[in-house]
């Protein structure tokens, strides 16, 4: 009995004490995934960083949460160890629903993406801080437009320019980017979305499998 109780703990502790390193690593992942996501969030507005951002919060309590886990093996607390599994069940169900708001956030990219986009590019003038963040988006993107160059309707500015010659203030025909930006936000919007998603789901079964 003494033996089985011993190998019980044992097991106990090597799980809490990989779930610990685990979330861990989720939380740098889901940090790596915000990142990104921050910069994108002016146009596709911002739900991908924020469930990125409740995602580290949620795996850090996770961390917490496995050593409490620890303490009660180790002091074979029943009370530590029921109220650690009800957490454990509180953490699975927010971490499940934060997958499944992702994977479902997914939809409504296009539409939010292509309102925003469309309100700075008529802001485009007259607002300082649109203008930088859509110039540094048709830059780092290849992109113009919302959906093609024509949306400038002919006053086209250099960021959509594929220039050799940075000192230039033109640009040809030939050298205008012809992809439009909804469309490479949208996928890359999507992509995270999806990491967050999967990350999300992934750890909240892990949980299951673990607990």
């Amino acid at each position: 009995m003494a033996l089985a109780t011993s190998t019980i703990k044992c097991v106990l502790l090597v799980f809490n004490f990989i779930f610990a390193l685990s979330s861990l690593g989720i939380c740098f992942l889901a940090f790596i995934i915000s990142s990104k996501a921050s910069s994108l969030s002016d146009a596709t507005g911002g739900q991908t960083t924020v469930l990125a951002s409740l995602l580290i919060v949620t795996s850090t309590i996770v961390f917490f949460v496995a050593f409490f886990g620890c303490c009660g093996v180790v002091r074979e607390s029943h009370c530590m160890i029921v109220t650690y599994i009800c957490i454990l069940f509180a953490l699975f169900l927010t971490e499940a629903s934060l997958g499944a708001a992702a994977l479902l956030n997914k939809s409504s990219l296009e539409e939010t993406s292509q309102q925003n986009l469309k309100t700075m590019l008529s802001d485009y003038y007259d607002s300082t801080d649109k203008r930088t963040f859509l110039d540094r988006i048709q830059i780092e993107l290849h992109c113009c437009g919302v959906q093609s160059p024509v949306d400038w309707k002919g006053s086209i500015p250099l960021s959509c320019c594929n220039l050799a010659d940075t000192k230039r203030s033109y640009c040809t025909s030939d050298e205008i980017y012809t992809t439009g930006c909804q469309s490479i936000l949208v996928e890359q919007a999507k992509s995270l979305a999806s990491n967050v998603g999967v990350v999300a789901i992934m750890v909240a079964f892990m949980k299951v499998s673990m607990g």
